[in-house]
């Protein structure tokens, strides 16, 4: 690409072509713009397709946005580029952040009010904000970009078992006030699945992974040892209503991927709501309460759960909207369920102990 890109589909176009690389690709068209704002960033990887690394071999510098282990206080680790429209950078004093193309033109901009509304100024620090930060906004031309603090590189919910009950809530609880403070602010987020969401820690499993302990030994901890926060990030398909708008007005039609924006072939393949795929219109709101709600689900399956909280996973889960709560409701069914659960009930272990082939062997037999 020589040219400033006119439309997301361009970028796109560019990096579908067999070993391109985002960094060389079209990030090089901005290399001097964020040298001016006192970004650089990242270079290639030399062996690594679509992965970048640090400009310099200075340790990331610290900042409110990420933890990590001793052992790691020095280490600086590559970052995996999932999406062109996505670079690493560092600013002149060390620390690390994430710039994002929200708008090309008139594209994007549903992106760009999302932002603005739940990610822009003081909004950003607000208790129960979940919202990944926007800590600038830089426009080059017609290209509006997103500057966000670099949260954990790949989605932290997998990472680590959960240490007991109360662990484990809390963490669904973060992700219920993630939804719940969007819709507040008449945002659907349109694509509600566990990759969407980041965290706070910097480093990899590490002391305390996801390695499973021995039978008999508690699970190691990990969220308690530091403030752990989640992130909801990737905003591209929300859609934006208008404060007091009439709540009827709240629809959406169809699945929230738009082939015209990427002019090649491309499936979405989250996690859908049963109206997602009709050609009625739908309310957006539900259908993220229906997409979190079965990513609990997944999460049940592996770990014990108050029956409380299966209950509503159940009502998040409904087929029909109009029997799935809000995420308000949701959100308040969690606090109580946290509040009513006695202390031995919070420590209780979670994790369900896969049954050895051995032992299957055996009971079959």
């Amino acid at each position: 690409m020589q040219s400033l890109p006119t439309s997301f589909s361009d970028i796109v176009k560019a990096c579908h072509i067999d070993d391109s690389h985002p960094r060389t690709t079209v990030w090089h068209l901005f290399e001097s713009f964020f040298g001016a704002h006192g970004l650089q960033l990242w270079d290639v990887h030399p062996t690594r397709l679509w992965t970048t690394v640090p400009p310099d071999t200075r340790p990331r510098a610290p900042d409110a946005f990420f933890y990590r282990f001793e052992a790691e206080i020095d280490k600086n680790y590559p970052f995996t580029v999932i999406t062109p429209t996505l670079c690493a950078a560092r600013t002149v004093d060390g620390r690390d952040v994430v710039i994002r193309i929200v708008c090309i033109g008139e594209e994007g901009l549903n992106h760009l009010e999302a932002l603005r509304r739940l990610a822009t100024g003081n909004i950003a620090s607000v208790i129960g904000n979940h919202t990944i930060p926007v800590l600038q906004w830089l426009t080059l031309e017609h290209i509006t970009f997103a500057v966000h603090p670099y949260l954990s590189s790949t989605d932290p919910t997998n990472l680590y078992f959960y240490e007991n009950t109360g662990d484990l809530l809390r963490h669904l609880l973060q992700m219920l006030e993630a939804v719940e403070f969007c819709h507040s602010r008449l945002v659907a987020h349109r694509d509600v699945f566990e990759q969407n969401f980041l965290c706070n820690f910097g480093g990899r499993a590490g002391p305390w992974s996801a390695d499973a302990p021995p039978p008999g030994q508690p699970i190691r901890p990990f969220r308690s040892l530091f403030p752990f926060m989640l992130y909801l990030i990737d905003f591209e398909w929300a859609v934006c209503f208008d404060p007091g708008s009439d709540p009827a007005t709240h629809l959406v039609k169809g699945r929230p991927i738009n082939v015209e924006t990427y002019g090649i072939p491309v499936v979405y393949d989250r996690p859908v709501a049963p109206e997602m795929d009709s050609q009625e219109l739908h309310n957006p709101f539900v259908a993220d309460v229906w997409q979190l709600g079965t990513y609990f689900k997944g999460v049940a399956k592996s770990n014990r759960m108050p029956g409380a909280a299966l209950e509503m996973i159940e009502r998040m889960t409904a087929t029909l909207p109009a029997d799935r709560p809000t995420a308000h409701s949701a959100l308040l069914s969690m606090r109580t369920i946290l509040s009513d659960l006695s202390h031995d009930e919070l420590k209780a272990q979670v994790w369900i102990r896969p049954i050895p082939r051995n032992h299957r062997a055996d009971a079959a037999a």
